[in-house]
C-alpha cells in the first residue's frame, strides 16, 4: 500500500473539527438558554405555592371565626390562633422567602376581631397578603406589601375576607 492511500481526506478532517465546534458550542450554548427557563419555572412553582399557603390561611382564618362567635382571630396573634386549623406548618412561609429568614405573609390589622358576616364586601378586602414584614403574626393596614412585588410577573399574592386568594398585579 502507498502512503497516499492511507492517508485521511482532508474533507473528513474539516467534517470532524465542524462537527466538534458545533458539540462544543451547543455545551456552552444549551445550558445558556435552558437555565433562565427553568429559574422562571422554579419561581412560578414558588407563586403557585405561596397562593396555595395563602387559601390555606384563609380557610384556617374561617374556620377560626366559625368557632368564635363569627370573628376573625386577633392580628397580633393571627399565626398563633390559627395553628389548630393548619395541617402544615410550612404554609405560614412563603417558598420564595428564604428558609431561617422569616415568614412572610401578613393580616390586615382593620379585620382584627371583626365578624365576618359584617363586612360590606369581603370579596374586595385584603386577609392575608405577601408581606415585606417577614414576623411571625406580621399585620398592618395592608401597607407592606413587597415593592417591588416578591414574585415574578410583577405580582403579589392576596388572600380576600371571603376566601378566594389570587395574583394581583400592583398598579
Amino acid at each position: 500500500m502507498s502512503a497516499q492511500s492511507r492517508q485521511t481526506p482532508a474533507w473528513l478532517i474539516i467534517l470532524l473539527v465542524i462537527g466538534g465546534l458545533c458539540f462544543l458550542g451547543m455545551c456552552v450554548l444549551l445550558p445558556a438558554i435552558l437555565f433562565p427557563v427553568f429559574s422562571q419555572a422554579r419561581e412560578r412553582a414558588r407563586q403557585i405555592a405561596c397562593l396555595s399557603h395563602l387559601r390555606q390561611l384563609a380557610t384556617a382564618q374561617e374556620m377560626y371565626a366559625n368557632d368564635y362567635d363569627g370573628r376573625f382571630p386577633a392580628a397580633a396573634r393571627w399565626g398563633d390562633l390559627t395553628r389548630p386549623y393548619v395541617a402544615d406548618s410550612e404554609a405560614y412561609r412563603c417558598p420564595s422567602v428564604p428558609q431561617g429568614q422569616g415568614f412572610g405573609y401578613a393580616m390586615n390589622v382593620n379585620l382584627s376581631r371583626k365578624k365576618l358576616n359584617a363586612l360590606p364586601n369581603p370579596a374586595q378586602i385584603p386577609l392575608l397578603y405577601d408581606s415585606s414584614n417577614l414576623a411571625w403574626n406580621a399585620h398592618d393596614p395592608v401597607t407592606s406589601l413587597p415593592n417591588p412585588p416578591r414574585h415574578q410577573r410583577e405580582v403579589n399574592n392576596i388572600a380576600f375576607a371571603d376566601g378566594h386568594a389570587k395574583a394581583v398585579r400592583l398598579p
